[in-house]
């Protein structure tokens, strides 16, 4: 700690980031983050706070207020604000609050009257940041579905609430799925933040797929995508590709020899659909809300499994191609 004197004008910096469809039951995690925390900010309070987030001038006041389902006054011009940013979803209104990623753990600090303040090198942390929150977003998807993306971070000054530098995440759905946050989880969040995900080739591929399906509007192109991930975890060369990805995605998931055979006729009727749409059979395709979801899933598991099984994809394929129907 470096104990410095008093100031005239002390310029307190802060970095955050803004999450987009999550709720406060993703302050639940807290206890596995280290050197970061969610932080709720209710309306009044972001308002005050960070309203150049939103482009908003100083001393900006709005004459129309409306009410939100639950009966709290909401400014219209800064909720347009809001809106018109795109950096939140619009279920902000009606949770009347908004989740932050606050940087809690700088590498240099200093001390003005008994209280600590950041004094550290700004780039440095920012990109430190930047890096993590990639990584806790990754950790997210892979743990809890829906559709969850930091969509800004950004250095702020809280005393004259200047904003000099943000960066922007990368861009995702606009239909509003809120992270769905399940305790049952929560070793497998906390095994996958505490550890770099493996930079094996073929899995990072696999990611790249994966992370891209949160970006697309249509979902049969997403489904197209979510297919496609799963048959680069599964399938290892040219032969029989449909049965490998559906019989090794069965294994996964399959506790009895009847539950196998139903998820292989699945998965292949799943894979079969695919194909048709890539070949320009898409209006005889049925596709349910519930097949995008239990694709997803089914991509998520597999990833997983490939995490904690540690091998690549060749050890990974013969791992399965082992395996016999499960009795």
């Amino acid at each position: 700690m470096v104990e410095i004197g008093n100031f005239n004008e002390l310029f307190m910096l802060k970095i955050y980031t803004l999450f987009r469809n999550v709720d406060e039951s993703i302050l639940k995690l807290n206890k596995y983050i280290k050197g970061y925390q969610f932080v709720k900010f209710d309306l009044l309070e972001v308002k005050d706070r960070f309203f150049k987030l939103f482009n908003l001038p100083n001393n900006f006041t709005s004459q129309e207020y409306f009410v939100n389902y639950t009966g709290q006054e909401l400014d219209r011009y800064f909720c347009d604000a809001i809106n018109w940013s795109k950096l939140s979803d619009s279920g902000f209104f009606n949770r009347y609050y908004m989740i932050f990623l606050e940087t809690i753990d700088y590498d240099v600090k200093v001390k003005v009257d008994g209280k600590e303040y950041f004094a550290g090198d700004t780039n440095s942390v920012l990109y430190v940041t930047h890096e993590y929150v990639k990584h806790l977003t990754q950790c997210l998807r892979l743990t809890f579905p829906g559709y969850t993306v930091a969509t800004v971070t950004f250095l702020i000054n809280l005393s004259s609430k200047e904003i000099p530098i943000r960066f922007y995440g990368s861009g995702s759905r606009n239909e509003e799925k809120i992270l769905c946050i399940d305790e049952s989880k929560f070793e497998q969040f906390n095994n996958l933040i505490q550890k770099k995900l493996p930079i094996e080739n073929d899995l990072l591929l696999t990611l790249e797929y994966f992370n891209t399906s949160y970006t697309l509007e249509y979902d049969l192109v997403r489904f197209i995508i979510l297919i496609t991930a799963l048959e680069s975890i599964f399938s290892f060369s040219r032969d029989q590709i449909t049965h490998t990805v559906a019989r090794h995605s069965s294994l996964l998931i399959s506790n009895t020899k009847e539950e196998f055979q139903n998820n292989y006729s699945k998965i292949k009727k799943l894979y079969d659909q695919r194909s048709s749409f890539i070949h320009g059979t898409k209006n005889k395709i049925s596709l349910l809300e519930e097949d995008i979801d239990f694709t997803e899933e089914l991509v998520r598991k597999a990833i997983i499994f490939w995490i904690n099984l540690g091998e690549n994809k060749q050890q990974l394929f013969n791992y399965f191609n082992r395996l016999g129907y499960p009795e």
